[in-house]
């Protein structure tokens, strides 16, 4: 059984990792956001590159947790 000491070690590890992904599907987000704004105003479409571009930032946690069990 394990201590309180590693359950809590363990419990801040995983918010750790969960922050870091969270980051990173962040900055995944905003490259693919950017790459297709730019693909879309240079096909002659601005107004759908704007609306591209104003999406929000914030990963689904359902997603994130679903693509999680598929790996899993």
């Amino acid at each position: 059984m394990k201590s309180l000491t590693e359950q809590y070690v363990q419990a801040r590890r995983r918010v750790m990792e969960l922050k870091v992904e969270t980051q990173k599907d962040k900055a995944k987000a905003a490259a693919a956001r950017k790459q297709h704004a730019t693909s879309m105003r240079q096909q002659g479409f601005p107004a759908m590159a704007a609306l591209i571009g104003s999406l929000p930032l914030e990963p689904d946690a359902k997603a994130r947790e679903y693509f999680r069990s598929q790996q899993a």
